[in-house]
């Protein structure tokens, strides 16, 4: 995916009155560190955001930074900016089973908040993580990059590419974007074991196949 250009951070809503379209400032635009105003702070390459209820803190608005930020970070009910998980700019693989802000992450894209905390695809890692409890832990994927594991633990598959995630409506399976293998796979949250749903690893499109027959025209950004 091309990078985003500038360090703004816009959510669009639609009024109930006057059936008028407003776009509003939500984050970025400006320089300001964690503990900010979230529309006078700095954003990086901003790439994915949700929504997150939580018991202690109330609504919250999640965003993952993709490679020069290589965060996760909130926007609390307050208004104000935060850091969850990651350190601007530090790219890599480690810190899980540690605090959240000691993880190192490469080139995060999406996120998904799901029964145990927030899963993020940790894309060039070949990965998804998970944050819970202010700590980031293994959740999918080997680290290498590859295709295995289906039928088997998520943890012990591998993945090429790892693009976007996202949970069915009764938050009971994880679907991720294998992207590089042209597949999109699936994790029952309940066994934690890892399948393919839809495509075969071939590049291609074909109408009427099997979903795990037909082939993937997915394109690459970078």
């Amino acid at each position: 995916m091309r990078r985003l250009a500038g360090l703004t951070f816009l959510l669009a809503f639609t009024t109930s009155t006057a059936r008028a379209d407003k776009l509003v400032l939500v984050a970025g635009g400006g320089d300001g560190g964690d503990g900010t105003e979230a529309t006078k702070a700095k954003l990086i390459q901003p790439f994915g955001v949700d929504f997150w209820d939580t018991s202690d803190a109330g609504s919250v608005i999640l965003i993952v930074e993709m490679v020069k930020g290589e965060r996760l970070r909130v926007i609390l009910p307050n208004g104000k900016l935060e850091t969850l998980a990651g350190s601007e700019g530090v790219k890599g693989n480690a810190g899980d089973g540690d605090s959240a802000k000691k993880a190192t992450f490469n080139g995060m894209h999406s996120l998904a908040v799901g029964p145990s905390g927030v899963y993020l695809a940790d894309t060039w890692n070949n990965r998804v993580r998970i944050y819970h409890l202010s700590r980031v832990d293994a959740f999918a994927g080997t680290g290498e990059k590859g295709f295995s594991g289906d039928g088997g633990p998520a943890k012990e598959a591998k993945f090429g590419g790892i693009y976007c995630v996202s949970f069915d409506p009764d938050k009971k399976n994880l679907y991720i974007t294998d992207l590089d293998n042209r597949r999109i796979r699936k994790v029952d949250m309940e066994t934690k074991t890892v399948t393919t749903v839809a495509g075969n690893g071939q590049k291609g499109w074909r109408r009427g196949d099997e979903a795990t027959a037909g082939r993937s025209a997915c394109t690459r950004g970078g």
